[in-house]
């Protein structure tokens, strides 16, 4: 008798493991068509995020000019435009480690 009670405490253990908050069912890859519709709709995004500082401040991050181009207006013309800024960043990040890189060489004993 008592293996029972164990094994139903088990199987409800896990039920409500798996929904602690007795929230309901989510379909995550249901596609609600509400959602898309509105966000096509709006002719303009507003792509700044609040961002919390080290001081505490909120602030507002704007994204750069060639990826706010290419989110508002997705051509091929803004998504060259987007790559060849991606390429001048990673090529001047490369450059600066490599400048880092040396100097922590030079200056090992």
């Amino acid at each position: 008798m008592w293996i029972l009670a164990v094994l139903i405490l088990m199987v409800a253990s896990d039920i409500y493991a798996a929904n602690p908050y007795k929230m309901g069912q989510v379909d995550y890859f249901r596609q609600n068509t509400s959602i898309h519709s509105s966000v096509e709709q709006a002719s303009s995004f507003d792509w700044n995020e609040p961002m919390i500082g080290a001081d505490g401040r909120v602030s507002q991050y704007t994204p750069p000019a060639p990826m706010l181009a290419l989110l508002e207006n997705p051509t091929p013309k803004n998504a060259k435009a987007y790559l060849g800024w991606q390429k001048q960043r990673v090529q001047k990040i490369l450059k600066a480690q490599e400048m880092i890189d040396q100097v922590s060489k030079e200056e090992r004993p």
